[in-house]
């Protein structure tokens, strides 16, 4: 079974010490913040051109 590059990064392979899987939960934890955040200004900024 092939797997893609994603696949691979959101199952842990038993061989990975707990660390890396650690260090990549915490980024995608802060990736997801960040595109929250992000998506609240985008939607600041399109009701703000929506008013004038």
């Amino acid at each position: 079974m092939e797997w893609t590059n994603t696949e691979k990064m959101i199952v842990p392979q038993s061989g990975l010490p707990d660390g890396i899987i650690h260090e990549f939960m915490k980024n995608t934890i802060l990736i997801k913040k960040f595109l929250i955040i992000s998506n609240f200004f985008i939607r600041i900024y399109d009701s703000r051109c929506d008013i004038f």
